[in-house]
């Protein structure tokens, strides 16, 4: 049950700044700002007043600019496009990047400009299977019409490539773009780092933290344990959990005799009375750092809140003194990984308020596992991999 691997992580250099719009709202990106520079006054000013929508007037239409935020940072001002009902197959942001791509659209007057990075981000936008482009006839007033008044919408997710379909008479609106979670954020690896850094030091769950598990096809292992199935993510990395059985049903073990299998389950599965700190030393993009704490539980609950995330564990050292193991947070939705480098005691980790000190890599593409995980030879202790993020 012991896997053995050595991190290497190679983190390359970005450059940009959080940044204030008025007093109060803040922006986490350039890409946001530029969208916010966009709106009409009276939109300016609601986001101000940390109103959730605006109403704009565009060639006779009275059109819907809805505003997300996470605590003063507008994350997103998007067109309306769906509603509650069409968003429930991706995680938010996804539908967020669809309305404020077609916000972007009909507010920016750089038409040249907004389709030359539509083609450096393979995004592509058809009307009636005709790719749109700059020096295209376009009719925006049509586009509109079926975007905003569509019989039917249909959406998509294979091979890391998002596809949504807006249907009207004989009109079908096509757009696609890739599975990039810098691209889908509007921000570059440097604010997503940040930005996850803010977020990470105020969340706030507003729920109890529930434990994560099943019973469903367990096998029996020795001395008593129950073995979750296992699914890979790459040799040594899986997301397995270990169950004992008793009279009001199954429980995760937390015992010295399993100090392995107990860490693994307190990161995959967790326990409600945890009260274990995580000291978190976030290694950023451009070899900046920042240190913060939270508790691991609403380290946990921070990355299942959207339902977007499978998460895995694998132990890098253990001489039955310290333990060196990482959990690996894969967000399926948008192709990237979280992995967070955690170091204990032994014995210290029975606590019931030990501390573990961890380091955070955040916001690495996730588009080829072999390559991230390196190749390592099966007979040699020096396992490893690395990760080359751009």
């Amino acid at each position: 049950m012991k896997n053995y691997l050595r991190i290497v992580f190679l983190i390359a250099v970005g450059l940009t700044a959080f940044n204030r719009l008025g007093s109060q709202t803040l922006y986490p990106s350039k890409k946001i700002m530029e969208v916010y520079q966009l709106l009409p006054a009276n939109c300016k000013i609601a986001i101000e007043e940390k109103k959730s929508m605006c109403k704009y007037s565009y060639q006779g239409d009275s059109l819907q600019i809805n505003f997300d935020y996470n605590e003063n940072y507008l994350t997103s001002a998007g067109l309306q496009v769906f509603n509650s009902q069409d968003k429930k197959h991706f995680p938010p942001v996804v539908y967020n990047f669809v309305e404020m791509f077609f916000l972007k659209y009909f507010l920016t007057d750089d038409q040249k400009a907004f389709f030359a990075a539509n083609d450096e981000n393979r995004i592509k936008l058809y009307m009636n299977g005709s790719e749109l482009l700059y020096n295209s006839f376009i009719n925006k007033p049509l586009i509109l019409d079926v975007l905003i008044n569509s019989v039917n919408k249909s959406s998509s997710f294979k091979e890391d490539m998002y596809q949504f379909h807006f249907n009207k008479s004989n009109f079908d609106l096509s757009f696609s773009f890739p599975a990039n979670n810098l691209l889908i954020h509007s921000m570059d690896k440097k604010e997503a780092d940040l930005f996850l850094a803010q977020s990470l030091k105020y969340f706030d769950p507003g729920q109890k933290f529930t434990p994560l598990f099943d019973t469903l096809n367990l096998t029996k292992g020795p001395n008593g344990v129950f073995f979750s199935n296992e699914r890979i993510l790459h040799k040594g990395v899986s997301n397995q959990y270990f169950l004992r059985k008793a009279d009001d049903g199954y429980s995760p073990i937390f015992e010295k005799a399993f100090y392995c299998e107990s860490l693994q389950n307190e990161f995959l599965v967790g326990f409600a009375d945890n009260q274990k700190k995580l000291n978190i030393n976030h290694q950023q993009y451009g070899h900046e750092n920042d240190n913060y704490a939270l508790t691991l539980k609403d380290f946990l609950q921070y990355f299942r809140q959207d339902n977007d995330t499978d998460l895995y564990f694998g132990i890098e050292s253990d001489d039955e003194k310290m333990l060196v193991a990482s959990l690996f947070i894969k967000h399926k939705y948008l192709n990237s990984l979280t992995i967070l480098t955690v170091m204990t005691n032994t014995s210290d980790m029975f606590y019931p308020e030990a501390t573990y000190n961890c380091k955070l890599y955040s916001n690495i593409p996730g588009d080829n596992i072999k390559d991230l995980f390196g190749i390592y030879d099966d007979n040699t202790s020096d396992k490893f991999f690395k990760i080359n993020s751009r």
